[in-house]
């Protein structure tokens, strides 16, 4: 089947109708080498045959070309086997034996024009037979053809007006076979030209899917489309290549597509090359070497060829479609082509070639990635330009963010010759490049460093926050290795910077809680050892404020060094511990912003998992839930060890997140992945591990491990002096389960523990959750402190606290049967539960206010308030001018679902598109506005909205604790954020 030829077809059944009516006419079949000539042809005849025509087909042979009036034999020659093929043979009974006659009146050489007289007997040869049969004269190729039947054929294209014949040949242009001058002339004497161009992506799609029988993903088929240019030969090769080796055809196999090596492409295009001049093979080798960088004048210089032999060279090929020219260079038009003309070359000589084109480029000044492009495939040079270049180059990828091809350039400067001092100064960059997307290897890179000269120790320690971030990322092993590997005397004692280091960023021992590592005088460095400083002062509790203070002001606009961003990350921390929750979600937007322009995934996957539980704490629960399932995602590419410090802070966050949201199940699968279930790591990370694994077992029901878990946390803690509930609140997560086990005077300690440690801190996140725990422990009584609870919350950003004291209020009110109350703020919390989205929780409200009596009302709620969280997120980054696609891969979900989020937030709003949304969103101009990263949530309101709280685990009837505030209101009766209530 052709695909896209039907406006050539249709030219050509038109004159199949007048060589019907006998006036017949000549046709001509062009493009370039691939393109689909002779299935044309074959199509033709077809068409042909189903009208009645007598068809003759023959093709012109490039080993024939000097035989006199070969072609032409040939082509009366098929009509003689006409009967065999089904179609009568016009020469009639005795044509063989007439055409042998006028052979033999040809002379031994033929040379000149045709003998008298032999013109019109060959001519007389093709009257049809049967009157009503008329011919149909196919020759491809005819650009072979020897001179003779050129002549022929001219003369006979020139006369076919008079009867009922149609002609129809094929040439390839960009080969002028042995008469150039009689081709044109043939040329000159066709009716038509027909043109066929290459295919569109969708029939080459189709063709694609014919040839292998099976379906084909499209953005397979777009990437095969490209990389053959559109060429049915070349699609049809592909395709062959693809059937014999049984690839696979879906999405994920389209980027490799360029760099399948089909045999069979690169032998027909020797061939056709080979015709053209002796030098043409060469040539097209030398254009396929030099890529891009290709030149006429380059490409002589690179093969010895004298430039007008090139220059007719690359003419020719550029006519046959092989070649595309254009300023400044030649380049191949096809990758898959390409590909097969470099795969053909030996490897030896393919590496050599891209030697010699390096050092020509180096000459001639190219670039640097251009001349980096072919020693990637050289030899080694031995030149202290290669190595530099090398280096160059690799430094320029991982300032773009590309870390693989950092470390590919800089594996390649290994090759050279170089000094021990200058091979771990490269071998140190391979490791900070490759920390970047693999740990495993890294450290690889890192260890032979290290062995390789003692003064790899002092280099790694020169590049600010490298070291820290590998304690980091590597495994215990890794770790211990490293640090004593980078000892001195006062780490050996125990006392030394690296054991501070190991502890802090490993979180071995007490981990963060435990003496900043020391500043070395590097102002990054400084700044990392203030945030470091600040995180431990807010574990152990009171007067951290100085601290946080002091690592705030060393915070940088911009991060960019991995001391830079370690800094943001462990600022974000000692800032949400405090209850900051803008501010953090500011850092982590700006860490996580660099980290993606650096493709450096560890840092991402911290930063993602903070902002997790950042977001979590302000009540955005989906949101919440995209970051801690994306920063697990990344963590397995990047081989981290499950007790690597990175692990741990995001595995924990994300099983916390996890349980916070109620989905139990998949918080146990997230654990059993991990290795959480049964070990843990040891020191600071093991508390850690325990504080979720406790909290996620007691809200599933498994009580008593649970305390297990959460009493082991808290010894851990409190030896290291770590006692701030807002960093991690194992007092009344053990209140909880002791209550669900009817010890209600422990948990009640437990709980008067805690608020009372809150009370000390000033932070009104942990003392309102303390509160509000309280009251739910002690029933009715106890209704004055859920509303200083409530009243507490709603001067935080603890939105996730605040619903639980608005749910518990508002149950407290509904026992005491203050029936009007309750149904006034379990309303409430309903109305805000169904505009957070979170399903669960809005069930829970709505069964508190039933059981009160009360009823929802119906929701109008226009403008921005009346949109879910999901759709708030999606139209805010719309508003910054990301397309669809884009802002799907920024949130993990699928383009459709972008699509339906955006239709009903403008349904909503009243708007037609995203270009309203600026004016939506920010109805007094961006300059009313603080500047939060796109990234970050809505700003944060006196009511908080919140995730759904942990479920009443053992059965008991305590207070239930899962409903959502919503926003305060003014006098107005309309909804105020909460930093404006707070501004006044």
């Amino acid at each position: 089947m052709l695909h896209e030829r039907e406006a050539g077809l249709g030219l050509v059944r038109t004159a199949l109708k007048e060589a019907e009516a006998g006036a017949g006419s000549a046709l001509l079949v062009t493009g370039g080498a691939g393109v689909g000539r002779s299935a044309f042809l074959r199509a033709a005849a077809v068409e042909a045959r189903q009208l009645g025509f007598t068809v003759l087909q023959t093709h012109g042979s490039h080993t024939e070309q000097t035989e006199p009036l070969g072609l032409c034999r040939r082509l009366l020659a098929s009509s003689s086997r006409g009967p065999d093929r089904g179609t009568p043979a016009p020469l009639g009974p005795d044509g063989a034996h007439r055409l042998a006659l006028i052979e033999s009146r040809l002379p031994e050489a033929l040379t000149g024009q045709l003998p008298s007289g032999v013109f019109e007997s060959l001519l007389r040869l093709l009257t049809p037979s049967e009157p009503d049969r008329p011919v149909l004269v196919l020759v491809d190729d005819v650009h072979w053809a020897d001179p003779w039947s050129l002549r022929w054929l001219t003369r006979l294209a020139e006369r076919a007006g008079q009867l009922p014949l149609t002609v129809l040949t094929s040439l390839c242009p960009g080969v002028d076979g042995p008469c150039p001058e009689l081709l044109e002339e043939l040329c000159f004497a066709q009716a038509d030209e027909i043109r066929l161009a290459r295919l569109g992506d969708e029939a080459a799609a189709a063709l694609l899917r014919e040839r292998l029988g099976r379906s084909v993903d499209d953005s397979f088929a777009a990437a095969c489309s490209a990389a053959t240019g559109g060429n049915p030969m070349l699609l049809s090769a592909l395709a062959g290549e693809l059937s014999l080796s049984g690839r696979a055809t879906d999405a994920a196999a389209a980027e490799a597509v360029p760099g399948i090596a089909v045999e069979s492409i690169a032998r027909r295009t020797h061939v056709r090359v080979r015709r053209i001049s002796p030098h043409a093979l060469a040539v097209c080798r030398a254009v396929a070497v030099l890529d891009q960088d290709a030149t006429p004048e380059r490409i002589s210089e690179l093969t010895g060829i004298d430039s007008p032999s090139v220059t007719a060279a690359v003419t020719a090929m550029a006519r046959m479609g092989l070649v595309v020219t254009g300023h400044p260079g030649v380049r191949i038009g096809q990758a898959l082509l390409r590909t097969a003309v470099l795969a053909a070359l030996p490897a030896g000589e393919l590496r050599a070639t891209h030697s010699r084109a390096a050092r020509l480029l180096w000459r001639h000044r190219a670039p640097r990635n251009a001349v980096a492009r072919h020693l990637m495939a050289s030899l080694p040079l031995a030149e202290p330009w290669a190595l530099d270049t090398l280096r160059a180059v690799a430094a320029e990828h991982l300032a773009a963010g590309d870390p693989v091809a950092a470390v590919g350039h800089l594996r390649r400067a290994l090759d050279e010759p170089a000094s021990d001092g200058l091979r771990t100064a490269i071998l140190l960059d391979i490791g900070a490049a490759a920390l970047r997307t693999d740990i495993d290897r890294a450290f690889g890179d890192i260890r032979e460093a290290l062995r390789l000269t003692p003064e790899a120790r002092e280099r790694l320690q020169e590049t600010p926050g490298l070291l820290e971030l590998l304690f980091t990322c590597g495994s215990r092993e890794d770790t211990t290795w490293l640090a004593a590997m980078t000892a001195d005397s006062r780490d050996a004692a125990g006392t030394g910077p690296l054991t501070a280091r190991t502890a802090c960023f490993a979180l071995r021992d007490a981990g963060p809680v435990g003496p900043p590592p020391p500043a070395t005088g590097a102002r990054s460095a400084d700044a990392l050892t203030k945030a470091c400083a600040a995180l431990a002062a807010v574990h152990r509790g009171p007067a951290s404020e100085r601290q946080v203070r002091a690592a705030r002001r060393a915070i940088v606009s911009r991060p960019d060094t991995p001391a830079e961003l370690l800094t943001h990350l462990h600022t974000a921390q000692a800032l949400a511990y405090q209850g900051r929750f803008s501010e953090a979600l500011r850092l982590c937007a700006a860490a996580l912003k660099a980290a993606r322009n650096q493709r450096h995934r560890p840092v991402e996957a911290f930063a993602l998992a903070l902002r997790a539980e950042a977001r979590l704490a302000t009540g955005a629960v989906p949101a919440a839930l995209d970051d801690a399932r994306a920063a697990a995602a990344l963590l397995r590419p990047l081989g981290a060890d499950p007790g690597s410090g990175l692990a741990v802070h995001v595995l924990t966050r994300w099983i916390h997140v996890l349980t916070e949201a109620g989905s139990f199940e998949e918080a146990f699968s997230a654990l059993e992945t991990a290795g959480y279930a049964t070990v843990q790591p040891e020191g600071y990370a093991g508390a850690l591990v325990r504080l979720v694994r406790g909290r996620l077992r007691t809200a599933a029901g498994f009580v008593q491990e649970g305390i297990a878990d959460l009493a082991a946390c808290g010894r851990s803690l409190l030896s290291w002096g770590a006692d701030n509930p807002a960093v991690a609140p194992w007092r009344s997560a053990t209140a909880l389960a002791l209550a669900a086990l009817g010890r209600a005077a422990e948990a009640r300690r437990h709980t008067a523990e805690e608020a009372a440690l809150a009370e000390a801190l000033g932070n009104p996140a942990p003392l309102g959750s303390a509160l509000t725990l309280a009251a739910s422990l002690a029933g009715p009584p106890e209704l004055h402190t859920a509303e200083r609870a409530v009243t507490v919350l709603r001067a935080s950003e603890a939105r996730l606290a605040l619903a639980r004291a608005l749910v518990v209020q508002g149950t407290l009110l509904r026992q005491d049967r203050q029936l009007p109350g309750a149904r006034r703020v379990l309303r409430e919390a309903a109305d805000l539960a169904q505009e957070i989205g979170h399903q669960p929780l809005t069930e829970e409200a709505r069964a508190e206010l039933t059981a009160a009596g009360g009823r929802l009302r119906k929701s109008h709620r226009p403008g921005i308030s009346g949109l879910t969280e999901a759709e708030r997120r999606v139209i805010e980054i719309a508003a910054t001018g990301r397309t669809n696609r884009e802002i799907a891969k920024l949130l993990f979900v699928q383009v459709r679902t972008v699509e339906v989020h955006l239709t009903h937030a403008y349904r909503k709003l009243g708007i037609s598109g995203r270009g309203e949304l600026e004016q939506v969103l920010h109805p007094q101009g961006p300059a009313s506005q603080t500047a939060p990263c796109r990234h970050d949530p809505p700003a944060p309101r006196a009511q908080p909205r919140t995730e759904r709280y942990t479920e009443d685990f053992a059965g008991r009837s305590l207070t239930p604790r899962s409903a959502r505030p919503q926003d305060a209101e003014c006098g107005s009766g309309c909804r105020v954020p909460e930093n404006r209530l707070r501004r006044g």
